[in-house]
Parts: structure tokens; sequence; C-alpha cells
């Protein structure tokens, strides 16, 4: 399991930098952007949602306001915060990396496994997301379906062939 979880991050992050000209951090960056409604985000939080440190996320900002991806601007209550605003470029960057993301899992992934397998890794990634995210929205579709008593088909009904717990 530990060759897997050091394997597949790195085999995405050259499927990504191929195709999209972006690292895998910078997607996550871009793509948890893309998750919120609006789609901006004070540095510090985008720092808490993407788990990485206020000076690797204000270096990844930088790097992708030069490529237009997201513009940096200054909170209208408090002028020293900053916040980090997804771009149509970006959403347009997005959209690729999923396309990228969604091949590489089938080909890396999916392809080896039978159907059965693949439902079984997508609930074992659904049950793991509750347990270490519960504020993920993969964790809040769970609930939602458990309380419709759909659980176990919440995950991916919408996107076969995703990775389990994906978001």
């Amino acid at each position: 399991m530990n060759g897997l979880l050091n394997t597949l991050p790195s085999l995405l992050d050259s499927q990504l930098r191929q195709q999209c000209d972006v690292s895998h951090s910078d997607y996550v960056l871009l793509s948890t952007l893309a998750a919120l409604d609006p789609p901006e985000a004070r540095m510090s939080r985008l720092a808490d949602l993407i788990s990485a440190s206020a000076s690797r996320v204000s270096h990844a900002v930088k790097r992708m306001e030069k490529a237009g991806f997201v513009v940096r601007e200054g909170e209208r209550e408090d002028r020293r915060a900053s916040v980090a605003k997804l771009t149509k470029a970006g959403k347009r960057k997005v959209r690729e990396g999923e396309v990228v993301t969604a091949g590489f899992l089938r080909e890396a992934i999916f392809a080896a496994l039978r159907e059965e397998q693949i439902a079984e890794f997508n609930e074992i990634g659904g049950i793991l997301m509750e347990e270490l995210a519960p504020d993920s929205a993969v964790a809040a579709r769970r609930r939602c379906a458990r309380r419709r008593g759909q659980a176990g088909r919440a995950d991916h009904a919408d996107h076969p062939g995703q990775a389990p717990g994906g978001e």
C-alpha cells in the first residue's frame, strides 16, 4: 500500500505537467478554489483546505497569478488579508486537469480492476473520506445518500471511474 500511495501522486503529477502544464499541487489548489462558491478563498483558509503552509500557498498563488489562473486581492473587511480568486482561465485549467485525472485513474487503476472491485474500492474510499475529512464534499454526499437510503451509491453515481473519495 505504501508503494502505491507514493507512486500514484508522482505519476499523476507527470501526466498533469505533460498534458496541462501544471503540477499536481497547483492543480489541487486550483480545483479546491473551483469547488468553492464563489471560487475564492482567503489565503489562510486555502492553506487549511489543501493542508499546506501559508508560505507554500503564497508561492503557489504567485505562480498561478503569473499564469493568469488566479488573481489576488485584498479582503474587503481586512485589507491586510489576501483573497485568491479563480479566473476564467483557471476554471478552464481545472476542466483540463479533470480530464487528465479521470483518464489517468481509468488507465492506472480502474483498467486493472473488475467492476465489483471498483465498487468496493469506491465504498472504502468513501468510508475513509468520511473518517479522515468529514467536512469534504464526498462525506457530505455520503451522509445525504444514507439519509435517503442509498449509502454506497453516493460516491460516484455522477462520476464513474473517479478515484474513491475524489472531489
